[in-house]
């Protein structure tokens, strides 16, 4: 458990490191975390191709550290994206009205910013 907690690095557990919703405006920290959890691998991975392309090998080993430190984290990252918070701390079942996604409260499942909704679902899938 003690290995998986530590594959777990991801762009949360860096916020809740520095503990930067305390310092700027939650909301904003929540979502810019939340989509770059799942899209920085991705992104550093792409690094490595590159680096792949100049210098021979050099790209390859690189990317195997960074998949097995970034991959569970950003896995488990995309995967909070999607699915809603359906049951309060209680157990109690929420009115729909105040169903929202898990990873990002701000965010209601039905109704409320449709747009918001399609931009998170769309990095979610793609990544």
């Amino acid at each position: 458990m003690k290995y998986i907690e530590v594959l777990q690095f991801s762009a949360e557990t860096f916020k809740g490191s520095l503990n930067l919703q305390c310092h700027y405006e939650g909301r904003t920290v929540r979502f810019m975390f939340a989509v770059l959890g799942p899209v920085l691998p991705l992104l550093v991975m792409m690094a490595c191709i590159f680096m792949e392309k100049f210098q021979k090998g050099a790209g390859l080993r690189t990317a195997l550290k960074v998949l097995t430190l970034t991959y569970i984290g950003g896995a488990a990252a995309c995967s909070n994206l999607l699915p809603c918070q359906n049951f309060d701390a209680n157990g109690i079942e929420l009115p729909e009205l105040f169903i929202f996604r898990k990873h990002l409260p701000s965010i209601k499942c039905s109704g409320g910013d449709a747009s918001m909704r399609f931009y998170v679902d769309t990095v979610a899938y793609a990544t």
